[in-house]
């Protein structure tokens, strides 16, 4: 038994092939279109991921600094008060060279006594400056002059010493680590 195509079959047959064609239409302008969505979001991720790797080396650059920065206040922190404690260091130099070879020294008890009190009270200053990172800086006589931690003011002739070197020590320098807080004041030979 075969079945029979009425006339009706027939004309349908054309009917569904029309109705295919124009749907390849559609299915490649969608496929273009989403071509570029895809281009178009590929684009923006990799400007997103350049922004965030910028974002990222500049976050970086500020954790740096900002240790660095505390790193420094830790060290340095302290630099205007050590200023300020080495005119206090000084003054007990200036006294214990003062007493120290006196005939009175070996005479008078008292003068004893504050010569020993002097001599504690820089020694416990100077220990306190050794733990902040303060040194301080006493060129001899016939040093080299550093201009990175003496002050030449003046120039003398000297014929027992070579030119730039050390003839006198007017001031002790100080430095806080590798800072200068103040530099030895000296006068150099011509």
């Amino acid at each position: 038994m075969e079945e029979q195509q009425t006339p009706k079959d027939k004309t349908n047959e054309p009917q569904k092939k029309a109705d295919q064609a124009p749907k390849k239409a559609p299915v490649q302008a969608t496929h273009t279109a989403a071509n570029a969505e895809l281009t178009k979001l590929r684009e923006e991720n990799t400007r997103l991921n350049d922004q965030v790797m910028r974002l990222a080396a500049e976050l970086e650059n500020t954790r740096k600094r900002l240790s660095k920065e505390a790193e420094e206040a830790g060290k340095y922190g302290i630099t205007k008060f050590a200023r300020e404690l080495i005119e206090v260091q000084e003054n007990l130099h200036r006294a214990e060279a003062s007493i120290h070879n006196t005939e009175e020294l070996e005479s008078n008890q008292t003068l004893k006594q504050i010569f020993s009190g002097v001599e504690l009270t820089k020694k416990s200053l100077a220990d306190i400056f050794a733990k902040y990172g303060i040194v301080r800086i006493d060129p001899k006589i016939g040093e080299k002059f550093d201009h990175n931690f003496h002050q030449a003011i003046a120039q003398m002739p000297a014929a027992s010493h070579p030119a730039d070197t050390i003839v006198q020590v007017i001031q002790a320098g100080y430095a806080i680590h590798d800072r200068l807080l103040r530099p030895a004041l000296v006068a150099v030979a011509k």
